[in-house]
């Protein structure tokens, strides 16, 4: 018989007892889980709760560490933190919150953070989140982290007077993105071939889409921008082209043969020789006269320390190019020996330039004028054709004679970079190790830029910032406000080339490296190392370009 787990046996006076191993049941082991689920949960609960406390506290000291470097700071956490509404709202009133300031000075205390600190202010409350979208705040920061700070008083003056409907939160960050693209090193490069000797000068004309370089080959080519191909070359000056610049569909060059020429860019032809002698050495730098001269006005500084001014707006309103006045003058000539007197004739395509067939430089072609070989005097002549005779007669004078510069400038030694603004002022710099500033208006210097030790070959200039390199290894910034240098860039190797825009530098030195700058901070990186010694360079956006001793121009985009 069964009682229990015990087992009694009634046909023996003694009895055993047997034991079975207990199991649990199925509702037993449930509870069990259900138990250990509740004690893990509790647990979680209390490691939660101890990070909740820590981060409390982290905060508590995050404020805290605020309040000591803004004062009067408080309560600008409480909407992160774990408290009940009524404690917000009795501190909120027992404490001073920033909150309470106006928005512009909030503004203007976070602008002068880092932009990583902006965002991070983002994530604290729903009222600071409303702060930093403010426009006017990334404007700010635009202006801080973009503009060199002697141009951040202009650059606050032109906003004045403009309708703020920018979106200056995309502007930073557009620019922000595209310096981080300048330190990123990885680019893609393409090269523009066609050259055969170095390239001295270069422009990159983003308007239209086109490239011009100058090079020792003594020819001027013009590219297409977006497809790197070579659209014509322009041939005509006798030894290396130094220098050019283009306004207006008209192209300047300047030459070591001394001479200034233009050129016609819709006609792809010479329009006209300025000075066959511009200057009694080589002409090393020019640039077109903007502003009220409206581009009919030509800056040129030689090596005979001089720098000078040249009228070129009746050039280039002149119908005929240098070739069409050649031609007619030529046509002129040998009607006058075979008593031609209808020599109005117009060359077609077929023809070809008369300096090429016929071997002439138009710097040093001459006509005579002298009319005792003809049988046509002046008086047989209608009145038409006499006024025909003379404006022939002065092209061919304006064909061999030299223009008279408008003014000049004296520098004490060799002159290597100029640049001039809108506003009627110019600067320019040469071996005389000095930069000298001149009023166009009154033609009357201004002031002097000293502290470079050896000779300035290059120079940049925007608003009231200037930059100049120097074979001293040094690039100094200079305030026009004070005319005084306020930093010193230091450069491996003597300075041949810049180009800035707002707080970006871009230098290339005789170390054959290119290097940018933040002109606003110490920040700077190697941008390239070329295998050849670089002559100039331009830059805009994330593209740079570079002339080179190897035959080239190298164009490189960081991405």
């Amino acid at each position: 018989m069964f009682v229990g787990q015990y087992q009694f046996r009634s046909n023996s006076n003694n009895f055993t007892f047997d034991s079975f191993p207990y199991e649990n049941s199925f509702e037993e082991m449930e509870e069990e889980r259900r138990e250990q689920e509740e004690e893990e949960a509790r647990l979680a609960a209390q490691l939660e709760n101890s990070k909740m406390r820590r981060l409390a506290r982290f905060l508590s000291r995050s404020k805290t560490n605020f309040k000591a470097k803004f004062s009067n700071s408080s309560g600008y956490l409480l909407d992160r933190m774990p408290i009940t509404a009524q404690r917000r709202e009795k501190v909120r009133q027992a404490t001073t919150n920033i909150l309470a300031l106006p928005d512009e000075i909030l503004v203007t205390i976070i602008g002068f953070l880092d932009h990583s600190d902006i965002y991070s202010i983002m994530l604290v409350c729903h009222s600071w989140h409303r702060l930093t979208c403010e426009d006017f705040l990334w404007r700010l920061l635009y202006q801080n982290y973009f503009i060199c700070k002697p141009n951040i008083e202009l650059f606050e003056a032109n906003q004045k007077g403009k309708k703020d409907d920018q979106e200056w939160h995309q502007l930073f960050t557009r620019a922000y993105v595209t310096e981080q693209r300048w330190s990123s090193d990885i680019c893609t490069a393409s090269v523009l071939r066609g050259h055969s000797g170095t390239v001295w000068t270069l422009i990159n004309d983003t308007d239209n889409g086109m490239i011009y370089t100058g090079s020792y080959d003594k020819s001027v080519k013009v590219w297409n921008a977006k497809n790197r191909k070579c659209l014509y070359t322009l041939k005509g000056h006798s030894y290396t082209v130094q220098c050019l610049d283009v306004c207006n569909g008209f192209l300047a060059t300047g030459s070591l043969d001394n001479t200034l020429r233009l050129w016609n860019c819709e006609k792809q032809t010479c329009q006209g020789i300025v000075s066959t002698r511009a200057h009694n050495f080589d002409v090393f730098c020019l640039q077109y006269l903007r502003g009220n001269a409206n581009g009919r006005t030509v800056i040129t500084g030689s090596s005979d320390a001089t720098v000078k001014l040249w009228s070129v707006g009746e050039l280039m309103d002149d119908s005929e190019t240098l070739d069409e006045r050649v031609y007619q003058s030529q046509l002129y000539y040998e009607g006058r020996r075979n008593n031609i007197v209808n020599y109005n004739i117009q060359p077609d395509d077929s023809f070809g330039s008369y300096e090429e067939e016929n071997n002439i430089h138009p710097a040093t072609a001459e006509y005579s004028l002298d009319d005792s070989n003809s049988s046509v005097s002046p008086s047989s002549l209608s009145d038409s054709q006499q006024h025909n005779l003379e404006k022939r007669q002065q092209q061919r004078h304006r064909n061999i004679e030299n223009q008279t510069p408008i003014h000049q400038f004296k520098h004490e030694s060799c002159v290597t970079c100029l640049q001039a603004d809108t506003n009627g002022k110019l600067i320019s710099g040469g071996s005389d190790k000095v930069v000298r500033l001149w009023d166009l208006n009154k033609m009357e210097s201004i002031g002097v830029l000293a502290g470079h030790h050896e000779g300035i070959r290059c120079l940049q200039w925007e608003g009231n910032v200037v930059a100049t390199g120097s074979n001293d290894c040094n690039i100094k910034l200079w305030d026009l406000r004070t005319n005084s240098c306020y930093r010193t860039l230091k450069s491996n190797g003597s300075v041949r080339s810049l180009c800035f825009n707002g707080s970006s530098l871009i230098s290339a030195s005789n170390d054959q490296t290119i290097r940018w700058w933040n002109m606003n901070n110490d920040k700077s990186e190697d941008l390239y190392t070329s295998q050849s010694s670089i002559s100039c360079l331009s830059f805009a956006d994330n593209t740079l370009m570079y002339g080179s001793s190897d035959h080239l121009v190298q164009i490189l985009q960081f991405v």
